[in-house]
């Protein structure tokens, strides 16, 4: 399946980007050494996510590859669940004299909504952790490869 998407700014505190975020680090940085021991390694994975819109007015994850279940990441809040689905982002790079595209291995990451402590995502956006895209801007659109009948639209 696969699905076209435009990468929207988010809350940057998976990355530690925000002002105002609790987590300089940023959250990812924070969780991968939990992921890591249940083993899922994303150390070669750049330590923010993308968040991808997608052309629709809702849409789920109802397959995933890994799911970590009370996962205490930080001290002052309560443990959370989370979900991962391997698939690949496909961008298209456009010269005067042809095209190519370039994919890079993702995977959505999903806190799981009942037990994310805050800043929730729009219904039509997933969060996707992936290798580092050096040319990826706001706006920009690209590619989402992901196995059939994992993700439901609405």
């Amino acid at each position: 399946m696969r699905l076209l998407f435009i990468v929207v700014s988010g809350h940057q505190v998976a990355s530690g980007n925000a002002t105002d975020s609790p987590y300089p680090q940023g959250t990812i940085k924070l969780q991968q050494p939990h992921f890591l021991k249940l083993g899922l390694d994303l150390t070669s994975f750049y330590p923010a996510t993308i968040n991808a819109k997608f052309e629709c007015f809702d849409l789920k994850l109802i397959h995933w590859h890994y799911e970590f279940k009370g996962i205490k990441w930080v001290d002052n809040y309560p443990c959370e669940d989370f979900r991962f689905a391997k698939c690949i982002i496909h961008s298209k790079s456009y010269s005067k004299s042809d095209s190519k595209t370039e994919s890079y291995p993702a995977y959505i990451y999903q806190p799981v909504i009942a037990t994310k402590i805050g800043h929730f995502q729009d219904k039509n956006v997933l969060e996707i952790i992936s290798v580092k895209i050096n040319e990826l801007e706001y706006g920009d659109q690209y590619i989402l490869e992901i196995e059939n009948g994992f993700i439901e639209t609405n």
